[in-house]
């Protein structure tokens, strides 16, 4: 009995003891299985939020990477959605069913201010649509802001070159030139001075007023040089140009070349060519002329003062400047350094800079730059043979117009027989512009004559009526600058005739 109790009471003693370490064990498995529980429940709490804000990033790339394809596609949705807008215009407007509401017009459609960095929609002038759908631009959505907010508004067209369509001289010559030139020999020529568009007017001439005879009716230039004066058109022909060196065979008094007479071929080929003369503002060519200057010559620092008809004293600071420090002054660049170099027959007590132009038939002084407009745009205004004369603006802001009555000039179609026909007006639906500037390249050295800045269409219409056109257009004019130019232009039949007007001096 006393051995079994004490043997009892051994076992109780080391049950306790198991209970003791047993114990502890248990509680801390139970706080280990806890904090697995709570880690579990964060991990997942974290994941939810990533994934959601990597769904909302993918979201957002996604968003970026259409409005960046959408972007890349504005200039481009123009071709093949142009024919189908085309077609669209030619068919009548769908019926409304019963149970649809309908849909506001174009002139009800309310117009939504845009926001921030966005495109506002339907504020663009229809006018100004119709010309744009060309290049396939068909709502404000495919311009950026900065193009949308310098696009002229109608109003503004208006206000400059009128609304009642181009103002053309010369139709009344059509007649006599259709008469006097057989169709098949019938051919259109470019002619300008530098600067005026005569790129332009030949791309859109020749895309536009297509020959049913041959290609090439739409020449490049006239044949006796499309910078020349309309004086030469029976004594030169760019054909024998090589074998004339100008500057050896130029009178020394008169200035001009002393031509051969032109055989027969070249004088018929002359006589065959209707010369389409492109005008442009002279305020606004004045401006292009001080950027380059061509083969004219005259004493000019710019920017400081050009167009410098009157002399003051940034002539007198600069006309005794060495080579040396107009050459560091403008960093080397010729054409800048040249107009300071070359004096042009200027000197200190002249009260109007001059101005001398190398043609290859002539070397012709003009009183001024103002003068050289006037001069160079009265020689075909007084020629006694069939000319076009048309405004440079007319084929920006009234293409379709325009180029039907060039084509329509050189045609005796009246009773509507194709056969007839000389040439032909690709019609208002087809008609072919271009965003581009009708001249290329980089215009990287001095050999580039054109200079390095590019135009394009909304360029154009930017620069001849946007907002600032006016200020553009006396831009580095003083007073007397501009006191000058309205007396030179107030003589200008050219000007008056084709209805331009003086750009609105700033308030003093």
């Amino acid at each position: 009995m006393g051995s079994n109790g004490s043997s009892n009471r051994r076992k109780k003693k080391r049950g306790i003891n198991i209970e003791r370490v047993l114990f502890p064990l248990v509680i801390l498995m139970a706080i280990g299985l806890l904090f697995v529980n709570i880690s579990v429940m964060v991990e997942h709490s974290n994941k939810g939020k990533r994934r959601g804000s990597d769904e909302a990033d993918s979201s957002i790339r996604k968003s970026r990477g259409m409005s960046e394809s959408k972007e890349k596609q504005k200039r481009g949705n123009g071709s093949d959605s142009h024919s189908k807008d085309v077609q669209k215009d030619r068919l009548p407007p769908p019926e409304t069913k019963p149970h649809d509401e309908p849909k506001p017009s174009k002139q009800e459609t309310p117009q939504t201010k845009a926001a921030p960095g966005e495109n506002s929609g339907g504020d663009i002038d229809e006018h100004m649509l119709r010309i744009l759908r060309h290049v396939g631009i068909h709502n404000s959505s495919q311009l950026t802001d900065q193009e949308l907010s310098a696009l002229p508004t109608w109003s503004q067209v208006v206000e400059k070159f009128g609304n009642k369509g181009p103002v053309m001289l010369g139709r009344e010559t059509c007649s006599e030139y259709r008469s006097s030139v057989d169709r098949k020999h019938r051919k259109l020529g470019v002619a300008g001075p530098f600067s005026s568009g005569t790129h332009y007017l030949h791309t859109i001439l020749s895309n536009n007023c297509k020959s049913l005879e041959d290609k090439g009716r739409v020449m490049f230039q006239v044949p006796w040089g499309k910078h020349q004066s309309a004086n030469f058109r029976l004594v030169h022909n760019v054909a024998v140009s090589s074998t004339l060196k100008n500057d050896h065979k130029k009178n020394e008094t008169t200035g001009k070349l002393d031509h051969p007479p032109l055989d027969p071929k070249h004088l018929k080929e002359n006589k065959s060519v209707l010369p389409i003369v492109v005008v442009r503002d002279p305020y606004s060519w004045w401006q292009s002329m001080c950027r380059v200057r061509y083969s004219a010559h005259w004493f000019h620092v710019v920017p400081d003062h050009c167009p410098n008809f009157v002399p003051n004293e940034v002539e007198r600071e600069w006309f005794n400047k060495t080579k040396k420090e107009i050459r560091k002054h403008y960093n080397n660049d010729p054409w800048k350094v040249d107009n300071v170099v070359d004096k042009a027959n200027f000197t200190l007590d002249k009260t109007v800079v001059p101005l001398w132009v190398r043609y290859h038939s002539e070397n012709r002084q003009h009183k001024s730059l103002a003068h050289m407009w006037a001069d160079w745009y009265n020689d075909y205004y007084e020629a006694n043979f069939p000319r076009l004369m048309i405004r440079l603006e007319d084929l920006v802001f009234y293409p379709h117009e325009t180029l039907k009555m060039v084509c329509e000039c050189a045609n005796d179609d009246d009773d509507g027989d194709e056969q007839k026909a000389s040439f032909e007006y690709v019609g208002d639906e087809n008609l072919e512009l271009s965003l581009e500037s009708a001249i290329k390249g980089k215009g990287d050295k001095v050999d580039n004559i054109h200079g390095k800045d590019r135009t394009g269409l909304l360029g154009a219409m930017k620069k001849h009526a946007g907002k600032y056109s006016d200020e553009h257009r006396l831009t580095g004019m003083t007073p007397s600058d501009m006191e000058f130019a309205e007396a030179v232009l107030k003589e200008s039949d050219v000007f008056k005739d084709l209805g331009y007007q003086r750009p609105v001096r700033p308030s003093a």
